[in-house]
């Protein structure tokens, strides 16, 4: 009987893991696509405040 509890609970974790995973894996894509916005925004700033000077 404990033993049926306790293999319940290790598949509840994989699967827990599994979306935790997905989940990290998703907001570590936006922030890669948000970072290169970032840059290439400040970039293209530098670009035109050093051209003004």
């Amino acid at each position: 009987m404990v033993f049926h509890n306790y293999s319940i609970i290790v598949v509840k974790l994989k699967v827990v893991y599994k979306n935790f995973n997905f989940i990290i894996y998703n907001i570590y894509t936006q922030l890669l696509k948000h970072y290169d916005l970032l840059f290439t925004t400040i970039k293209s700033i530098c670009i035109r405040s050093c051209s003004k000077s």
